[in-house]
């Protein structure tokens, strides 16, 4: 069973390589923003028909020997296939790579009961297992916190202040991984929504905006990046975590002001298999919380209503749970 994405009035779509190796039968798949928006709209690039979902944890159906994973095994995914020897796969940066295949994008993914793919990009896969004191849906925010670490990473230097624009999962998990590994750092957290500011007390939750020595955006919202422009400190760095619609994409810049105050501006993109590693032994060893992220967990056949649904301020994470 599986909820399959189809857009009968598109044509000359390119079709997925044939699915010849099934090795992952999914126990809990969460569901992102970004899946919500290719229901309705399906991103140009995307192959179709194409069943959604990338944040998924599993058991193995088939050995990985390479990676001494076995059957039975429980595990998360790598969301992505890389091709291993361009410059970025052999620099440990695949999520760069020019001939990557996303799940749930390129590939079949999460939200069906089995994961499959053509024999010949089996070898290509990446999996990572989890610790028993690690349920399945605690699992699936491996994905988005392996994104927050990765970004967390290109900040090269602890910074004294960070700003979040943003309080929904990826913005909370940001929040929550940076006092984990930048203690002393003073982490406030903002978001237009009143409540979501609230919900997010515990998490820097303010409602005043103040400069900051790193900045995150965790919000498709063009008004953020001017506003965190304007309140970079000198020698700061502003990570641009979440991209923009493609009516927002263009933005203009004071070339002068970053030159003159010596400030950094970073893409930051996915994740790398090192980073659901390191994701997955932070939710092990209990570094940061994710329960009270979870908004709903469904069963596979309520996704399509559940992407549907008119989205509140209290909807954080829906996994759907097989």
């Amino acid at each position: 069973m599986n909820l399959t994405l189809t857009a009968p009035q598109q044509t000359n779509l390119t079709a997925a390589p044939p699915i010849t190796t099934s090795f992952l039968m999914v126990k809990a798949c969460g569901i992102c923003h970004s899946d919500r928006k290719a229901f309705y709209s399906p991103p140009g690039g995307m192959s179709l028909p194409r069943v959604l979902g990338h944040e998924i944890a599993g058991v193995l159906t088939r050995d990985l020997p390479g990676q001494n994973l076995f059957q039975g095994d429980r595990v998360i995914l790598w969301p992505a296939v890389a091709c291993g020897s361009c410059r970025f796969c052999t620099t440990e940066r695949p999520n760069l790579c020019p001939d990557i295949q996303l799940f749930g994008y390129h590939l079949d993914g999460g939200f069906s009961t089995e994961i499959g793919i053509s024999s010949e990009l089996f070898s290509k896969v990446f999996c990572y297992q989890i610790p028993d004191s690690v349920s399945f849906e605690q699992a699936t925010f491996a994905e988005p916190l392996a994104c927050i670490i990765h970004a967390l990473a290109l900040v090269h230097r602890r910074p004294e202040s960070l700003l979040i624009f943003g309080g929904g999962v990826m913005g909370r998990l940001a929040s929550r991984y940076a006092s984990s590994i930048w203690p002393t750092t003073r982490i406030s957290l903002l978001d237009t929504n009143n409540k979501r500011l609230l919900n997010a007390q515990a998490d820097g939750g303010a409602d005043q905006l103040t400069p900051a020595d790193c900045i995150l955006i965790a919000t498709s919202n063009d008004d953020a990046v001017y506003t965190a422009l304007k309140n970079l400190n000198p020698g700061g760095t502003l990570l641009l975590f979440s991209g923009l619609s493609k009516d927002e994409k263009i933005i203009t810049l004071d070339h002068n002001l970053l030159h003159q105050k010596e400030q950094t501006l970073v893409g930051s993109y996915g994740c790398c298999p090192k980073d659901m590693l390191q994701a997955v032994n932070v939710l092990a060893e209990q570094k940061i919380t994710v329960d009270d992220l979870v908004s709903r967990v469904i069963p596979l056949s309520e996704t399509g209503s559940e992407l549907k649904r008119q989205l509140t301020v209290n909807d954080y994470k829906t996994i759907i749970q097989l």
